[in-house]
């Protein structure tokens, strides 16, 4: 209500209770109710109706939303509501009408709509959670109501999610190459990605945290590849980090160092002659053998740089490999393992086999 008359006070003074010192009705002719109050002190008194819709003024499509416009610290699984003014056509609220929109990006983001006639309400949800600390618009337009009017001006209310740490990464893995590792991992769902953070650390702990051990890799790509040193074990941990500066949950991965002798039975021979070579391949943390792996042989003729593959064989039980060879020159020969999901890739020492 709004006062209006000749009352210099902030409000009406009934000095009687004399029910026939009110009265109500349409008096300024707005379509609206109005209140007159007798005061012996000021006359009368009018309280105008300031509220509700005025004859002739089309009335309000929508009431309220939840959340109220811009809302905050919305759950990643909050159900919008859109309550209207009036009664509309249920099939006309459908998920053309009543929209939740990506604020970044302005596409809509796939949900149900369902429709409550009793309470005029449209309620919105997600099929999937929303993405967190992100901001989004809840729109409403195209409906119709009972009369067969069409909502044609668009109705918009914003909000945004809560900050929380983002998810991790999924299946962290690390493949071991000769004295190398290329770590791959999948993206989580995340919609204010900084980057990811890998660090790593010799042994089979992996760093603590995102500013422990030594730094590994820091990006958005999906894939690292890092160089070690052969014969050692190495843990690596990954962190999701967000714009806000909120770190995920750790994911981890491990490869064990490798070792590799060589030999051969002999290191001397006439030209024609032929050398077996050998290797014994083990892990160097535990000692023991690596078995049905591929591990390649290599050759390289004396005072030359360029190697050549003369063989490839499959580790035993007891991860020993050996090759029959007949060199036409003096050779240097070196056994290598590649490595593994498991393993770190490394190569033997060089043994040198003369041909007289």
């Amino acid at each position: 209500m709004q006062k209006s008359g000749r009352s210099r006070h902030p409000g009406p003074a009934l000095c009687h209770d004399n029910i026939n010192g009110l009265a109500v009705g349409d008096v300024t002719g707005d379509g609206k109710t109005d209140v007159v109050l007798a005061d012996y002190g000021a006359g009368l008194v009018l309280l105008r109706h300031s509220d509700g819709v005025t004859s002739g003024t089309a009335q309000l499509w929508v009431k309220s939303t939840t959340p109220s416009d811009f809302g905050s610290g919305m759950t990643q699984t909050y159900t919008p509501t859109v309550t209207f003014a009036r009664d509309v056509v249920p099939s006309s609220v459908t998920t053309s009408t009543v929209r939740i929109l990506n604020g970044r990006t302005g596409s809509a983001v796939p949900a149900t709509v369902t429709y409550d006639a009793v309470m005029r309400t449209a309620t919105v949800k997600p099929t999937t959670p929303l993405y967190d600390n992100a901001p989004y618009r809840l729109t409403v337009a195209g409906v119709k109501d009972t009369s067969s009017a069409t909502m044609t001006t668009a109705y918009s209310s914003t909000f945004r999610t809560v900050d929380v740490a983002p998810k991790g990464v999924g299946a962290f893995k690390a493949a071991g190459a000769l004295r190398a590792a290329t770590l791959t991992w999948t993206a989580p769902a995340i919609n204010d990605l900084d980057r990811y953070v890998i660090r790593m650390a010799t042994g089979s702990t992996p760093p603590s945290s995102p500013t422990t051990g030594t730094a590994v890799y820091s990006g958005t790509a999906l894939s690292a590849n890092v160089n070690l040193t052969q014969g050692t074990t190495y843990s690596f941990r990954i962190w999701v980090k967000d714009r806000s500066g909120r770190y995920s949950a750790a994911s981890s991965a491990r490869l064990v160092g490798t070792a590799e002798t060589i030999g051969s039975t002999v290191t001397s021979l006439t030209k024609g002659r032929s050398v077996t070579v050998s290797s014994k391949l083990t892990r160097r943390d535990t000692g023991g053998a690596i078995a049905g792996v591929p591990v390649q042989l290599y050759w390289r003729r004396v005072g030359w740089t360029a190697w050549n593959l003369t063989a490839t064989r499959t580790s035993s039980s007891t991860g020993m490999v050996s090759y029959a060879h007949a060199p036409t020159a003096s050779v240097d020969y070196m056994w290598v393992y590649r490595g593994s999901g498991t393993y770190v890739g490394s190569g033997s020492a060089l043994r040198r086999v003369t041909v007289r």
